[in-house]
């Protein structure tokens, strides 16, 4: 009698068990392929830059795109934004394409240099560094904040940024 209460014991816990580690890996299965979603997913706009080099508060100032990735991303918006001092914003504070903004239609794979603009931006500390925003091969917008921070937007950068068409494009410089 006692070996029988074992044995069902044994077989209640051995279902328990088997129930509890089915159920840890499905979960754990679906946490993997959710990575492996968001890994895809940032493929490429993970791999997208901009940055000012500076030149002792010129007038023009040379912006560097870089875009790591081996295809192009498209709807480009690039923007001046103040990070330190007076008057800090985002992006989205900048009307249509008036401002510290930059237009290209394509960003093709490697580094591009590009002149902007930035006089009248200085002034009670301010520092300005590069927001920038793009459509990604897949079609998936994104911007990729000064601090570096990368987040996706549900509109074309054009649309998000209420850039009106026929609009003027910037030119990359050699």
């Amino acid at each position: 009698m006692y070996v029988r209460r074992l044995t069902t014991l044994a077989a209640v816990a051995t279902f328990v068990l088997s129930f509890i580690v089915l159920r840890m890996n499905k979960r754990a299965d679906a946490e993997m392929k959710q990575r492996q979603k968001t890994d895809a997913l940032l493929q490429q706009p993970s791999k997208i830059s901009a940055w000012l080099c500076l030149n002792k508060r010129d007038s023009f100032d040379n912006g560097i795109l870089f875009n790591a990735s081996d295809i192009p991303v498209y709807k480009v918006v690039v923007t001046a934004v103040v990070t330190k001092g007076y008057g800090c914003s985002p992006g989205e504070a900048v009307g249509g394409t008036g401002g510290y903004r930059a237009l290209f239609a394509v960003l093709p794979p490697g580094g591009h240099k590009f002149h902007m603009d930035l006089m009248g931006i200085w002034g009670m500390h301010a520092y300005p560094m590069l927001e920038i925003s793009f459509m990604c091969a897949d079609g998936n917008s994104w911007i990729r904040r000064a601090d570096g921070s990368l987040e996706g937007i549900e509109e074309d950068p054009f649309e998000y940024y209420e850039i009106g068409r026929p609009c003027e494009f910037s030119d990359f410089i050699d």
